[in-house]
């Protein structure tokens, strides 16, 4: 049997009185089941909960999963994705990275109030300010659990390792394309501008108002679509 089977109960289909009948048979009864001529015997796969996939996919919705489910299964059996569809930019929230969020983030915060109770000599005068924002972020910092994953059809058919499994719990977000570069942070105009093909990042930032006199060029992030950063 396979692991995602229900190996408790089984279905048996026998053909009786001119019609099909269905039996439910249970696994300590099966060595002394008589097997009969057109017989069939069916084991039913064992639902371990549910996924929910929203955004541009052609039946969005929650739906069951076994064990043995993945990323690909799932995306095929809501439809596979709409003309709008922008599976690059898709996102895999899971309530185990959610959690693991949390700890970083609290781990963080405690670090910071050891730091500054072990070392107040090491701070600026004038950074209580600073220091204050920063700890009130740490504090309030509400944890997604976005896991980084493949969410191309076409890319998941060819690699193996990439068609994850799935999870109870599980949400899964297409979104449809835009055609924006967001820059936040110590710029002139924080915000969105439109994407040009060919651009590099510092033709963004310029475009946004270039960098402040308070931004740091050796601390600039870029966080790709699909979560991938650098």
């Amino acid at each position: 049997l396979k692991k995602e089977s229900k190996k408790e109960t089984f279905k048996l289909i026998r053909f009786e009185n001119n019609e099909f009948q269905s039996y439910e048979i249970n696994s300590k009864d099966f060595l002394s089941l008589k097997i009969q001529n057109l017989d069939s015997i069916y084991a039913d796969k064992e639902a371990i909960g549910s996924v929910l996939i929203t955004g541009n996919i052609k039946h969005p919705g929650r739906y069951s999963i076994s064990s043995s489910d993945k990323i690909l299964d799932i995306v095929t059996r809501s439809g596979g994705y709409t003309d709008t569809a922008y599976p690059f930019g898709g996102s895999l929230l899971r309530e185990s990275a959610r959690e693991l969020e949390n700890v970083f983030a609290s781990k963080s915060y405690n670090n910071l109030i050891t730091f500054i109770a072990s070392n107040p000599s090491a701070l600026p005068n004038n950074s209580a300010g600073g220091l204050g924002f920063l700890l009130s972020e740490l504090k309030q910092f509400d944890p997604v659990g976005r896991v980084i994953v493949e969410l191309d059809e076409s890319k998941l058919k060819e690699n193996i390792q990439d068609n994850i499994y799935l999870t109870d719990g599980d949400e899964i977000h297409i979104p449809s394309y835009t055609s924006n570069v967001f820059i936040f942070g110590e710029v002139g105009n924080p915000g969105s501008v439109l994407f040009k093909e060919g651009d590099s990042m510092l033709d963004y930032i310029e475009r946004s108002g270039g960098l402040t006199r308070y931004s740091s060029k050796d601390s600039i992030f870029i966080v790709s679509p699909n979560g991938e950063t650098k």
